[in-house]
């Protein structure tokens, strides 16, 4: 359901508190570090907690109004792996900074805050999802990808510097090629994608910032965030995933139907409340693979689904662009979307491009 209001409402426009939970989490988490200064595990629980429950409720909530039964389904998972977490890397770094608050405050909650925001901080970045169908498909995709790996594998070549100093080099880089056979042999599985979700990444990486400098307090900051991000965001999802979950609600490939109204044929001159948009029967190919139906979006909003090959125009507003797209359906479940028809108030018919939305 969509609503419209029109100019003479009184109702103005929502409050948006997203700005303003930012701030307050942003400088409670200072006060934290500067002023209240609480013994490492506890800050570090502190960050964990205000980073998941910020990306839930308020930057980047998995549905609106915020689901909290989702959220606490997610929020114990997250505790355990957090503490696995402190285990293998914030336990060795971030006391080192104990009588620093200041500087520590700098280093991790910088690159926190970050992570913790990665929907914004990396919008611009034309990679939806570490699979190589997306990074082709995307423009830009491949130039970004090679951007990323280069700054990964700068950071890698300074703490495989730091762990050979401290001896425990073979003894990483066991465990990390044992990681990297596993995931080989689990990128072959027949009938399912290998699928790098964030918060993996982040796990992945964070022991080789167990290290008491600068830079492991940069890249702790960082990945804490982009794993709270991930699992607040996005819950647990799995790092094997088949082609129908990697879609979710994008293109399927399904066959597009075709509208018989176009800017050929529409009659501007008639009224649009006595307007009727036509479209074609369903091919017999296709009626065998069980497609059966149409669905039809109006305003992207579904305003119609059954077997008719019409639908009226009776009942819309006269003064306002409409859009339309339209789909096959097979046991009620709708295929791919055609790219929208625009009718313009002064009767315009736009043709919709070629593909699906």
């Amino acid at each position: 359901m969509s609503y419209r209001l029109t100019t003479d409402s009184t109702l103005g426009q929502c409050t948006d508190l997203r700005n303003v939970a930012l701030a307050v989490n942003i400088l409670a988490t200072c006060l934290l570090f500067i002023v209240f200064r609480p013994k490492p595990i506890m800050l570090y629980w502190f960050l964990v907690c205000i980073g998941f429950w910020h990306v839930a409720l308020f930057s980047q909530p998995q549905q609106e109004p915020p689901p909290l039964d989702v959220a606490f389904g997610a929020f114990l998972p997250t505790l355990l792996v957090g503490y696995g977490l402190w285990r293998v890397s914030w336990r060795f770094t971030l006391p080192a900074f104990a009588n620093a608050p200041f500087e520590a405050m700098v280093w991790y909650l910088a690159p926190y805050w970050a992570g913790v925001l990665t929907n914004l901080t990396t919008a611009n970045i034309p990679i939806n999802q570490l699979t190589a169908d997306d990074i082709t498909q995307q423009p830009g995709g491949l130039t970004a990808l090679v951007i990323i790996v280069l700054v990964v594998v700068a950071l890698v070549v300074n703490q495989v510097r730091v762990i050979r100093k401290t001896g425990w080099l073979p003894w990483y880089l066991g465990w990390y090629v044992s990681g990297g056979l596993v995931a080989l042999a689990l990128a072959f599985l027949p009938g399912l994608q290998f699928r790098l979700h964030h918060y993996i990444i982040s796990m992945a990486l964070f022991p080789g910032t167990g290290f008491p400098t600068r830079l492991s307090a940069i890249c702790q900051g960082f990945l804490l965030g982009m794993f709270l991000n991930g699992v607040a965001a996005f819950g647990f999802a799995s790092i094997l995933q088949t082609a129908a979950d990697l879609a979710a609600d994008g293109p399927t490939g399904s066959p597009l139907p075709e509208f018989v109204t176009n800017s050929t044929t529409y009659d501007p001159s008639v009224p649009l409340g006595n307007q009727t948009i036509f479209w074609s029967s369903i091919p017999s190919a296709l009626v065998t693979e069980g497609w059966n139906g149409f669905s039809l979006l109006v305003d992207d909003v579904e305003r119609y689904a059954g077997n008719a090959l019409n639908y009226s125009l009776a009942g819309l507003d006269a003064g306002l662009p409409h859009f339309f797209r339209l789909a096959y359906t097979s046991r009620g479940s709708a295929g791919d979307f055609t790219m929208p028809v625009t009718l313009w108030p002064n009767g315009t018919w736009v043709d919709p491009l070629p593909g699906p939305s």
